[in-house]
């Protein structure tokens, strides 16, 4: 990623509506990341500066090559202090200082005492981690169970599946990782359950399950009414978090998440119609992920199965069926018109 140069004027500005982690004791060479993007720390290194406000992803190499992670929820002049623990190869729970000394270096941070060490926050990453996650809430990391500062694991989804079996309760402890939990995909499916777990819906004849396993539009918006309060931004930012978490931290069950979200979305006929700012947005999101999903994806035995070519080939035939003859004469349409997301437009999108 070419970063792109500031002037002075425009790094004080940047400094001044951005947040700052301070990162202490962290040994050289170690991987760091924040959203979208790791780097390979030097012994100099002491954190972050310049981030944006909103709501972040935090990336540490731990032990063994693995990762760990955290949201963080910025504001301007924040400053979030981290400790490294040489003893676990991790970042110690909390801070990892005594309150008084984490007020000490927060002043530290604001007096620009540490301003050397730390990286500035990539201005071209703003924008590309807007739009890869700009609809992620606090409602969401709060469903997901991992509301800011909660240490986040890969975890191992076929264990989770069998602490569910065994009718298992996790318990909850602020320092401990977590693993995310996500929205069932089926209408009817318990809270507890995760992903597609696919049910039968009462009262449904055997004909009308056909068809709604044909056209998933009918099992999509009950999802959305059922699981996210009739909020479908919900299950868009379910998308956006679940890609951030199985492309920085390769968490299995968030990969799972995200290949199932996008094949509920890609099997949708009826409601391309009725909900075209709904797929607006899940196609601008699809693209982002797209552009920057890892180069050897295709090669991973996760996308074995290549299903991701035929969805999108779905996905596309579906617009354009749904959009009719206009699409054929999208190209020829000019001004702010084409930012509408109306289903001709939907199908020039998908084509460009």
């Amino acid at each position: 990623m070419d970063e792109i140069k500031l002037t002075p004027e425009e790094a004080t500005a940047r400094l001044r509506r951005g947040g700052f982690v301070l990162c202490m004791d962290v040994p050289a060479e170690r991987e760091i990341g924040c959203d979208c993007v790791m780097w390979q720390v030097g012994a100099k290194f002491q954190g972050l500066k310049m981030i944006p406000p909103g709501i972040h992803l935090l990336v540490y190499e731990a032990g063994h090559g693995s990762r760990i992670a955290e949201f963080v929820a910025i504001n301007a002049g924040d400053v979030i202090v981290r400790r490294w623990d040489p003893v676990q190869e991790d970042i110690a729970p909390n801070s990892g200082f005594p309150e008084d000394q984490v007020e000490r270096l927060v002043h530290g941070v604001r007096n620009n005492d540490f301003d050397g060490s730390m990286g500035p926050y990539p201005v071209n990453m703003e924008k590309l981690w807007a739009r890869s996650a700009g609809f992620i809430t606090l409602e969401n990391l709060t469903r997901a169970g991992v509301p800011p500062g909660t240490r986040i694991l890969p975890g191992d989804p076929d264990e989770d599946e069998r602490q569910k079996k065994e009718g298992a309760i996790a318990p909850y402890f602020a320092d401990q990782g977590r693993v995310a939990r996500f929205t069932p995909l089926w209408p009817g499916a318990p809270a507890e359950a995760t992903g597609s777990q696919r049910r039968r819906v009462d009262g449904m004849s055997a004909a009308e399950v056909t068809a709604f396993n044909m056209d998933s539009s009918a099992r999509l918006l009950a999802v959305i009414e059922q699981h996210c309060g009739g909020n479908w931004q919900l299950l868009i930012g379910e998308f956006q978090l679940a890609f951030a978490l199985f492309s920085m931290v390769s968490s299995m069950a968030a990969f799972q998440q995200w290949r199932d979200v996008l094949q509920l979305f890609c099997m949708c006929d009826e409601a391309l119609a009725t909900h075209p700012h709904m797929f607006h947005a899940f196609m601008e999101t699809l693209r982002v992920h797209m552009e920057h999903i890892p180069e050897d994806f295709f090669a991973d035995e996760l996308a074995a199965e290549n299903f991701l070519r035929p969805l999108l080939a779905r996905h596309l035939a579906n617009i354009r069926a749904a959009a009719g003859p206009a699409a054929s004469r999208g190209k020829q349409a000019a001004g702010t018109a084409a930012n509408e997301p109306s289903l001709p437009n939907l199908a020039r999108k998908a084509t460009q």
